[in-house]
């Protein structure tokens, strides 16, 4: 309904054989690519910021007093906003991976705010990711049907979306339910938490923003329940990895907690996005209609998440980042 068809690449319009976005999906990853970097400079503020309770006050100050984890939390809502809209533009699949970019820029971020060390091997990491990230932007899959409320309604009514649901709230509730000593123990437990309410928040974003975008161009979605559904889904969700992503980043550093994050946020929202949206589909030439595309995505993925593994536990080596 909102795409042009027209085919870019980085450079502008062009022909050829090889694969390019399209408009609307050029949009999609120019808001998700600043969103993230915006995520990526308040995650380091709020880190920043309960550096700075914890040495003033033992952290008996509430650190939303803190006039610099107010502006994080400012920008993270900017960078939250472009993520947003990214999802009406651009596939689930394609706009998720690109979360890389926060783990490249907060590498930067944490040198220069935390005072944390840039070592080869992090370097390494990042190169991995870029690579990575340029592959899964080129061949990321999508859904060949246009989304419409009518058509997420009956993808929302089969049971392997019903099954994959129910499967995510009971695996969170059972994190919910460890003891504080798991939890501040290992970051896998609260950036899990996250992730698994961030893939009900990508894909109910992806629902509502897209409804956003057809209302405004004068096809009204918001007469149906679902966009109301996927509202309060999205926020009550929002709420939860907000509490559990400030949680982690109090009892871990943020070198660990923003790559392990990604991972398996990455993961969860690429598996929601092709059981719910069907993004599966490959845009193939017709020169070369066998391209294997979705092997190049899926080593893009690869590539991505090796190169943040490095970045991440390349600091653990050297003895911990918990500051």
């Amino acid at each position: 309904v909102f795409d042009s068809g027209a085919r870019v690449d980085s450079c502008g319009i062009c022909g050829g054989g090889c694969l390019y976005l399209t408009r609307q999906e050029a949009v999609g990853v120019s808001l998700a690519l600043s969103g993230n970097v915006l995520i990526s400079i308040a995650l380091n503020m709020q880190k920043h910021a309960h550096n700075i309770n914890e040495a003033s006050s033992g952290g008996k100050r509430p650190y939303t007093s803190l006039p610099v984890w107010r502006f994080g939390m400012i920008l993270m809502a900017v960078g939250e906003t472009g993520n947003f809209l990214a999802y009406a533009y651009a596939p689930a699949t394609l706009v998720a991976p690109l979360g890389s970019v926060s783990v490249i820029s907060n590498v930067v971020l944490a040198r220069y705010v935390l005072k944390e060390v840039i070592t080869l091997r992090t370097l390494g990491g990042v190169f991995l990711a870029i690579a990575g990230s340029v592959l899964i932007v080129t061949f990321a899959p999508s859904s060949d049907q246009q989304l419409t409320m009518d058509v997420l309604e009956e993808y929302m009514s089969e049971r392997t979306f019903i099954a994959f649901v129910v499967c995510i709230v009971a695996a969170a509730v059972g994190l919910f339910l460890l003891s504080d000593r798991y939890k501040k123990h290992y970051v896998v437990v609260y950036t899990l938490i996250c992730s698994l309410t961030g893939c009900l928040t990508v894909m109910g974003v992806k629902g509502v923003s897209t409804a956003l975008i057809l209302t405004l161009e004068g096809h009204n979605q918001f007469f149906n329940l679902l966009p109301w559904v996927l509202l309060v889904t999205v926020i009550s969700t929002a709420v939860i990895q907000l509490k559990y992503l400030n949680l982690a980043m109090m009892h871990f550093g943020a070198s660990e907690v923003v790559p392990v994050y990604y991972v398996l946020f990455t993961f969860f929202s690429i598996v929601g996005g092709i059981v719910l949206y069907k993004e599966y589909h490959q845009h193939c030439p017709a020169s070369n209609p066998d391209c294997h595309s979705t092997l190049y995505f899926l080593l893009g993925c690869c590539l991505t998440f090796y190169g943040v593994y490095l970045i991440s536990f390349g600091k653990r080596a050297r003895g911990g980042d918990k500051e």
